[in-house]
């Protein structure tokens, strides 16, 4: 009694449902590799190597949020030389 019609209306009543999707869950990706630490050449004062000091100083401490204003500016301290560490000295 197989005339072949009723596997053609299976596939149409098949394809007519909606097909089912597949959800991935969002995933958070952390680095764990150890990175050796970076070290800054403190600045003495040469208007040339001004701006390398300057944004490695900002890459690796003044951007990161975890460090307060305070330590920001003890580590600016430490990464001084001659006549610049005096002028911030004075700073409090």
């Amino acid at each position: 009694m197989d005339d072949g019609m009723s596997d053609s209306k299976a596939r149409l009543s098949i394809q007519g449902l909606p097909q089912p999707t597949a959800t991935v869950p969002a995933v958070s990706v952390t680095s764990t590799a150890n990175l050796p630490a970076i070290k800054l050449e403190p600045f003495a004062g040469k208007v040339e190597t001004w701006s390398r000091f300057w944004e490695q100083f900002r890459s690796s401490i003044e951007n990161d949020p975890s460090l307060s204003t305070i330590y920001k500016h003890v580590f600016l301290r430490g990464y001084l030389e001659g006549e610049p560490k005096m002028l911030v000295d004075g700073i409090d």
